[in-house]
Protein backbone atom coordinates (compact mmCIF):
# COMPACT_ATOMS: atom_id res chain seq x y z
CA UNK A 1 0.00 0.00 0.00
CA UNK A 2 1.01 3.78 -0.97
CA UNK A 3 1.09 5.71 1.78
CA UNK A 4 -0.96 8.96 1.95
CA UNK A 5 -0.17 12.27 2.83
CA UNK A 6 -1.45 12.26 6.30
CA UNK A 7 0.69 8.59 6.65
CA UNK A 8 3.60 10.51 5.49
CA UNK A 9 3.59 13.19 9.06
CA UNK A 10 3.62 12.90 12.51
CA UNK A 11 2.72 15.15 15.75
CA UNK A 12 5.69 14.63 18.35
CA UNK A 13 3.31 14.79 21.57
CA UNK A 14 3.64 17.60 23.65
CA UNK A 15 5.76 15.59 27.06
CA UNK A 16 8.24 14.57 24.61
CA UNK A 17 8.28 18.53 23.23
CA UNK A 18 8.91 19.13 26.92
CA UNK A 19 11.89 17.13 27.68
CA UNK A 20 13.19 18.20 24.27
CA UNK A 21 13.24 21.51 25.16
CA UNK A 22 15.03 20.87 28.43
CA UNK A 23 18.04 19.32 27.02
CA UNK A 24 18.46 22.48 24.74
CA UNK A 25 20.87 24.60 26.55
CA UNK A 26 20.59 27.24 23.78
CA UNK A 27 17.74 27.50 20.59
CA UNK A 28 20.74 28.05 18.42
CA UNK A 29 20.19 26.34 14.84
CA UNK A 30 23.67 24.56 16.31
CA UNK A 31 22.39 23.36 18.85
CA UNK A 32 19.32 22.56 18.04
CA UNK A 33 21.08 20.08 15.42
CA UNK A 34 23.76 18.77 17.66
CA UNK A 35 21.64 17.90 20.80
CA UNK A 36 18.62 17.18 18.66
CA UNK A 37 19.91 15.93 15.58
CA UNK A 38 17.35 17.81 13.58
CA UNK A 39 17.16 20.87 11.51
CA UNK A 40 15.85 24.41 13.21
CA UNK A 41 12.92 24.71 10.87
CA UNK A 42 11.75 21.27 11.99
CA UNK A 43 12.36 21.96 15.63
CA UNK A 44 10.14 24.82 15.02
CA UNK A 45 7.53 23.20 13.33
CA UNK A 46 7.83 20.32 16.61
CA UNK A 47 7.33 23.10 19.14
CA UNK A 48 4.75 24.54 17.19
CA UNK A 49 2.89 21.37 17.43
CA UNK A 50 2.39 21.19 13.65
CA UNK A 51 3.24 17.47 11.70
CA UNK A 52 6.69 16.54 10.26
CA UNK A 53 7.93 13.92 8.52
CA UNK A 54 7.01 10.63 9.71
CA UNK A 55 10.51 9.20 9.27
CA UNK A 56 12.24 12.05 11.22
CA UNK A 57 9.72 11.93 14.26
CA UNK A 58 10.20 8.10 14.26
CA UNK A 59 13.81 8.28 14.57
CA UNK A 60 13.11 10.89 17.22
CA UNK A 61 11.15 8.91 19.57
CA UNK A 62 12.88 6.13 18.87
CA UNK A 63 15.70 7.76 20.25
CA UNK A 64 14.61 9.28 23.06
CA UNK A 65 13.02 5.90 24.31
CA UNK A 66 9.45 7.27 23.34
CA UNK A 67 6.70 4.82 22.40
CA UNK A 68 5.78 5.43 18.89
CA UNK A 69 2.25 6.44 17.82
CA UNK A 70 0.41 3.76 16.70
CA UNK A 71 -1.27 4.23 13.14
Amino acid sequence: MIPTKRDDVLVIPPTVILAMREMLPRQSKDCVMEVLGVSSNTWTKIKRGEAIRRSTGERLLQRFGHDLPRA
